[in-house]
């Protein structure tokens, strides 16, 4: 165990995970910096580095200079090697991987944050949520398709799909390890769909968990939909599919809840 305050209240711990390649540059350091700018409560920022196995014994100038800054931007890197696999398998292995991440860290709790997440306020009182839960968790506002028809499917959820409320496993409050139990969904419902089946199979743990997951304020995460919703409200926005292309080019108002996005040397504003 690497701290002796953590879940204490005094230090808020958030955890991302990336690759070794140009998130390096192009994401991570736009991550760490707006956690800094808009923490109040002090925060250690942990980042699992993935590697694969071929990229075990990766060097040269590009990689020294990559590890060097990330030492810079983290308070703690911790590597995970893992077996090189194709596209769909490596987005399922990355949710896998955040179901065990208390453990590779060595810490009690964690807040995990997907790295193309804002920060744009303090996050400071998420800890205190539930305390009892072993899981917290936000909305996601958007309405997932095949993730509600594999829950339906395999008998998750009986209510109308209209009305089902779907977890974002880019925000999760993890207080334990909980690999075994998503190995094992996993392992008995090996047939849902491609699209997102990280996604299903985290919102089927929430589910099995009852009481042990517990949603907490929506108020935290904004998936990046609704421009002036997002900003007027969230505390974190997810910049998630081809929204993603336009995070490096926006930046935030709060206190005139305006968003601006620069493009081309100009900008152009959004309000609500």
């Amino acid at each position: 165990m690497i701290c002796d305050d953590c879940g204490s209240g005094r230090t808020l711990d958030v955890a991302t995970i990336s690759r070794a390649d140009h998130w390096v540059d192009d994401v991570l350091p736009r991550f760490v910096r707006l956690i800094d700018e808009n923490s109040v409560r002090p925060v250690r920022k942990h980042l699992l580095l993935i590697r694969d196995e071929s990229e075990s014994n990766l060097g040269g100038a590009d990689w020294s200079r990559r590890e060097e800054r990330l030492g810079a931007l983290f308070d703690r890197v911790v590597t995970k090697i893992v077996r090189a696999v194709g596209e769909g398998p490596r987005l399922l292995e990355f949710d896998r991987i955040r179901a065990g991440l208390v453990a590779d860290l060595g810490l009690r709790e964690v807040l995990y944050l997907d790295s193309d997440t804002d920060v744009v306020e303090d996050l400071g009182d998420v800890s205190s949520g539930a305390p009892h839960a072993d899981l917290l968790w936000v909305a996601n506002p958007l309405v997932l398709e095949p993730v509600v028809c594999d829950l339906v499917r395999h008998g998750f959820e009986d209510r109308p799909p209209a009305t089902m409320t779907l977890l974002e496993p880019g925000f999760l409050y993890l207080r334990r390890n909980l690999l075994a139990e998503f190995d094992a969904l996993v392992a008995r419902y090996p047939d849902v769909n491609t699209f997102a089946a990280g996604s299903t199979y985290w919102n089927m743990l929430a589910r099995i968990l009852g009481p042990r997951a517990a949603r907490i304020s929506d108020d935290f995460n904004c998936t990046f939909w609704d421009v002036p919703a997002a900003v007027n409200r969230a505390k974190t926005v997810h910049f998630t599919g081809r929204w993603k292309h336009l995070q490096p080019y926006v930046s935030y108002d709060r206190a005139a809840r305006r968003i601006v996005v620069h493009a081309d040397g100009g900008c152009r504003e959004r309000t609500s």
